[in-house]
């Protein structure tokens, strides 16, 4: 099959990759025509092969949403100390610092056949009509995004949003992943337990 995508110019889609429509992710390996993606497979990291209706929106970017039971941001300085005898140490602190995050939350093995939408910041290009679109991701599609998606400052960052329930953005952090973390939750067959670790980019508060 093919997707023809009316009224949406694909220039800004990358020239391989995939598009997510309404959760569910389509690879292409080209672009025909100004409108059109080819050589595609559908369903792909554990996402429901549906239908869609004209006019559904299609956008090229991967939004999760983790509804975290913890959160929690550690941040490492490294400040020289320099002995001298019979003296206070010297300190020189040069301002380094790191930050890391971590993620902790339970997520569903498999996506239900709708899966759960959660409203976010806008995030996307000019031709995406799914900007505030965030999708709760399964295991399966965790696993894979820690494994394959890798931190690239020249194209799309990662970006990690720190959001309440209520929809309050507290912060935005650029972050790569550093280690990710399933766990069978006891007593379920079908969900899991994660662990997330990001290092991260000074917050953004905006």
């Amino acid at each position: 099959d093919d997707i023809n995508v009316d009224n949406t110019n694909n220039a800004s889609f990358d020239a391989t990759g995939s598009v997510f429509i309404q959760g569910e992710e389509i690879s292409y390996t080209s672009k025909g025509s100004s409108t059109q993606f080819t050589t595609i497979v559908r369903g792909i990291n554990n996402t429901n092969i549906k239908a869609h209706s004209d006019d559904t929106n299609v956008t090229g970017i991967r939004r999760y949403a983790l509804k975290a039971d913890s959160f929690g941001v550690s941040i490492t300085k490294t400040p020289i100390q320099i002995p001298f005898p019979q003296n206070s140490p010297e300190i020189i602190e040069l301002g380094m610092f790191r930050p890391n995050i971590t993620v902790t939350g339970t997520v569903d093995r498999d996506q239900a056949d709708a899966p759960e939408v959660v409203t976010g910041p806008a995030k996307g290009n000019s031709s995406d009509g799914d900007k505030t679109n965030y999708y709760v991701p399964t295991q399966k599609q965790l696993e894979s995004f820690a494994t394959n998606v890798v931190y690239d400052d020249s194209s799309t960052p990662i970006q990690l949003v720190v959001q309440s329930s209520g929809g309050t953005v507290y912060a935005t952090y650029d972050v790569a992943i550093s280690q990710a973390r399933f766990d069978l939750a006891p007593g379920t067959e079908d969900r899991y337990s994660f662990s997330m670790t990001f290092v991260a980019k000074d917050r953004q508060d905006s």
